[in-house]
Formats: C-alpha cells, structure tokens, sequence
C-alpha cells in the first residue's frame, strides 16, 4: 500500500488517537505519516520526524477582524496543505479529530484522495459534522445515537503500551484492605472541579484512610500542593501523592480500587477496557453534552461488572465510597484473561483497517 496519512489536534485524545492507528499501521509495514496542529501539546504528543503542521486556527468566538486573519490564515495554510498532499498522493487521509482536519481532508477530497473519520465521542463535533459530507465512512469510538449508514461503531484505538502497562503492574491485594486506593485525574491539563473534589476528600472524609495518586494537571500543580498546604487530613492515614501527569497510566489502573475522572471518549474507552469502578464528574459546559453521554454509554456497558456513578454532590460522593469500600469486603477476587484483553485492544483497528483496505 502507498503512504497513509492521519490527521488530528487540539486535544490528547484526538492526537493519540491517530498515533496509535499510525502506530498499529506502521506494524503492518505501510508508510505513515501524520498532519497535526501547530500547539506545543501537538509538537510533543507527534513523532517529529514524521509529522508535518499546520498553523491553523478556528473560526468560532472571534471577532470580526480576528475572524478575517483566521480565514486568511486557513487559506494560506489550506493552499500549503494541497501542494503537500499534491506530492504525496497518499492511499487515503484519515482523521481523529480538531479544527486542523479541516483543511486538510478538504484539500485530500478535491485531489480525489479518499478521505475517513474517527469521532471518538458519543456526539459529533462541528468539524466532523462538516468533514462527514466529505468521508467514505465515519467510524464512531463510542456507540452513536445517530442510525446513518455512513457510521460504522469501531471503537476507540488505544495504545498496546496501556495494556502492557495494566498486565506488568502488581495485581491488586486479595481480601479487605485498610485503605480504599483512589486514582484522580481530570485530563491532561487538569480540571479544577476534580481537584476541588480531591480536597474535600483529603480534609472532611473521616470514615476510613484513602491512598489517593492525582494527576492534577501541568497548569494546577502547584497552586494545588499549595491548596493542600492549607489543610488538615481528615483521616490521620490519607496519603495524597500529586503530578503534573501520569506517564504509565496503565499501571495506575490496576493499582486503583476506583477511579475519580472525567468521562472524555479516550478515558471512558480505556476505563471500557480493564472495567474499573468509577466516578465521572462529565465536563459540564458542553453544549451536546457528550461528555455526560459518555458516561452513560460506560454505565450500561459494565453493568454488572463495575460500579459507576455519574456526578454527584460531596454527600453522594462520600456515601459512593461507602458503598464500594463495603461491596470490596464482600467481592470475590475479579479474574481477567490477557488475552481477551488484547483481543478488545485490537477489535477497533480490525474494524477500521478491514473496511478500508476493502474499498481502497
């Protein structure tokens, strides 16, 4: 096969999730290269040497004068991008999501490049609502609410490193135990309302000790050490260890007895694939709300595994924990096949790859 192409920016999630199909490809001996945005979280999460970027910029909440220089900057970069994919003529371009996608599958679609998308949400973004006109399929990470044909539920692509993480890591300790393991994060930048959370539990939960690993976020780190400064554990034997961010999350997922997050698609579909016991406190500002439906989507695929609560007030949070921390006493020891485990991980790249390689 000729050189592919994967595209995304904006966020973590839609950045690994091309690398990781880029990644998965490459095992497969094609060629892959990626188009990212121009944000140094692009720059870092992208392999340097096989990512070519775009200065892109969106068009919502500007003003009238910074809405022209965005346009005049998107045609610029828009012109920039057809004369690369001009040289490469890659075997089709597919896009994971961002405002970057845009220029980029436009100027693939008018060249005659066969164009797909991943929208990793239960809801599709405005960009993706866009670029759907334009894609041969679009495949959804979580099970969309809308019937079209065009979708074809995959799942999210993760990294295999998540799942060789999970299995290196020490299994969990069989039996009661003195503490109730928290693992708290809130996205790679962190999330205000989750931290505000992890200091309620710290300082006013007494009914028994919490080990609590937070990823706080790069930009709160330090105001957060602060915050815990200032307070007194509620339990004389809570433990709380903080970090900008977690490298092997895999690892802290085993270790965890529950998980206190937000419910983004790539959270909620690694959480889909060791089936944790979770809290989500869903981003509460999105218009469509996808983050909620998220959650919900996580609750009804482990019912019956995993406990999962979906936001909730200081009381409800704490009678959560509660609750868990009994049904932890009473539960037999959970069993997992590795190698189910690794079926799971690969199922949405099958799915992907095999319907495009049967229509290229």
């Amino acid at each position: 096969m000729k050189e592919v192409i994967f595209v995304a920016g904006g966020t973590g999630g839609h950045l690994l999730g091309s690398y990781a199909l880029g990644h998965y490809m490459e095992k497969e001996n094609s060629k892959v290269s990626y188009i990212a945005g121009d944000r140094p979280l692009d720059y870092s999460l992208m392999p340097l040497d096989k990512t070519y970027h775009l200065r892109v910029s969106p068009f919502l909440g500007k003003s009238p004068l910074s809405l022209l220089k965005a346009i005049m900057v998107n045609i610029r970069e828009g012109l920039k991008v057809f004369i690369y994919l001009l040289k490469k003529r890659p075997a089709f371009v597919l896009g994971t999501g961002g405002y970057v996608c845009g220029p980029v599958l436009l100027a693939a679609f008018l060249q005659g490049i066969p164009v797909y998308l991943l929208e990793q949400n239960s809801v599709m973004g405005l960009t993706n609502k866009i670029l759907r006109f334009l894609a041969k399929k679009v495949f959804t990470g979580i099970l969309p609410t809308d019937s079209s044909q065009k979708l074809l539920f995959s799942g999210n692509p993760l990294r295999k490193e998540l799942v060789e993480e999970y299995l290196r890591a020490a299994p969990q300790e069989e039996g009661p135990r003195e503490k109730l393991k928290v693992l708290v994060f809130g996205g790679s930048l962190g999330a205000k309302e989750i931290n505000d959370i992890v200091l309620f539990l710290y300082s006013e939960f007494t009914a028994f000790p919490l080990e609590i690993v937070h990823q706080c976020g790069v930009k709160q780190l330090e105001s957060f050490r602060e915050e815990m400064k200032r307070v007194s554990p509620g339990h004389q034997d809570h433990t709380h260890k903080a970090f900008s961010f977690i490298d092997e999350m895999g690892t802290y997922y085993r270790w965890a007895d529950v998980i206190i997050s937000r419910s983004g698609a790539s959270t909620v579909s690694e959480l889909l694939l060791f089936k944790k016991d979770v809290l989500f406190i869903p981003y509460p500002h999105h218009k469509d709300e996808h983050q909620l439906k998220n959650a919900r989507f996580y609750e009804r695929e482990v019912k019956g595994e995993a406990s999962v609560m979906i936001g909730g007030g200081r009381d409800e949070i704490a009678n959560y924990l509660l609750n868990l921390k009994e049904a932890i006493k009473k539960e037999e020891k959970k069993t997992f096949s590795s190698e189910k485990m690794y079926e799971q991980w690969k199922r949405p790249y099958q799915i992907i790859f095999d319907e495009i390689l049967k229509r290229e």
